[in-house]
Order: C-alpha cells, then structure tokens, then sequence
C-alpha cells in the first residue's frame, strides 16, 4: 500500500514539474520572441531540467520544515515555562499559545515560499543547480518580497474567482460527464497563469537586479 502511494506522488510530482518547466520555457520563448516556439522543444529542455527541479524542491521542502521545527521547538519551550508558572488549568492560555505558534509557522511559511517563487524560472530560464537557483531565487526576491507576494495574493483571488464561476457552472449541469469537462476546461485555464505570471515577473526582476 505504502509503496502504491510513495509511486503514485513521485509520478504525480514527476508531471507537474515537468509540465512547470515547460510553461515556464515556452511563456519565456514568446516573451524573448523566438521564432516559433515549440512546445516540443519546451518539454525536452524541461525533462533534461527534471533532477534539478526535483532537488530544488527537496531542497526548499527541507529548509521550510527545519525553519519552522526549529522556530516552533523554540516557542513551545518559552510557552512550556508560561504554561508552567500560569498553572496547566488555563485552557484559554494553552488554546492561545497553540494558535499563536500555528500563525507563527504559517507566516514563516509565506514569506520563504515566497523568495521562492521563481526557482523554476531561474533553472529552466538559467540552467542553474538546484542550490544556486534557491540562492539566485532569494537574490531577486529581495527587497522586492511585497510585490512578489502581492503578485501571488492577486493571482490567487483571480483563480479563485475563476474557479468559484467554473464551479457555479458545472454544478448547474445534470449530467455528470458534462460538469467533470466543464471543471476539467476551468483547470486547464488556471493552472498555468501563476506559471506565466512568475516568468514574466522573472524578467523583471533581472530586469531591475541583474
């Protein structure tokens, strides 16, 4: 069972990286106008890409758990003393304490997911390793982090919206097939504007930092 399951995410995360890489290849093919971009070519640059993908989103993976173990290890321990000299009966003070360690990691998680946002630009678009392309990520996120999650919450409510129309939709036709199209069309669609929209934010990060 174990291993159906550790097959079928290795699979599913394979495609989605190599399906990234593409995006992010072909978007950039039509951005640099090159002459007839091939979707084609785009998959193979973004297979021959693959191990550096894959090791670049361990490797981020890793870093966002040791931060926030490590953070979360910390806080536990001044709330465990807090705890200790307030007495263990206060519920609503353990309630608090566990909340705000929850917000803590979740802010913590936002703002290092979001310098880095455009390793798979910097990889596909710079043939860099798996840790230079977190370095090269960190380095053009910099100083401009705002935008670069501002740009993420507008691309989410956009989505969003899409998706809550799509829904809508599809929940009004009575045949099944036909609602599963219409939410199959409705991810097509969404999927690949964060991809397009972090190329070209890509550019102009280069554009401004080198």
């Amino acid at each position: 069972m174990f291993a159906g399951i550790a097959t079928a995410i290795l699979i599913t995360a394979f495609f989605k990286l190599i399906i990234q890489g593409m995006l992010v290849k072909y978007t950039a093919d039509l951005h640099q106008g090159v002459e007839k971009p091939s979707l084609k070519d785009s998959f193979s640059h973004a297979l021959s890409r693959f191990l550096p993908l894959l090791g670049a989103t361990l490797l981020m993976i890793l870093i966002i758990l040791g931060i926030v173990v490590a953070v979360g290890i910390g806080i536990m321990h001044v709330l465990a003393l807090i705890f200790t000299s307030a007495g263990t009966g206060n519920v609503l003070l353990i309630i608090a304490g566990v909340l705000i360690v929850l917000l803590i990691m979740i802010v913590l998680i936002i703002i290092i997911t979001t310098y880095f946002r455009v390793i798979t630009q910097s990889i596909m678009l710079e043939d860099s390793g798996a840790v230079q392309s977190l370095k090269r990520s960190w380095y053009l996120v910099k100083g401009r982090w705002w935008l670069t999650f501002l740009l993420g919450i507008v691309i989410a409510i956009v989505t969003g919206i899409i998706v809550a129309i799509g829904g809508a939709i599809a929940s009004l036709a009575d045949i099944f097939i036909v609602s599963m199209v219409i939410s199959t069309i409705i991810n097509a669609i969404i999927s690949p504007i964060e991809i397009i929209a972090f190329t070209l934010w890509f550019f102009d990060l280069k554009a401004i930092k080198g």
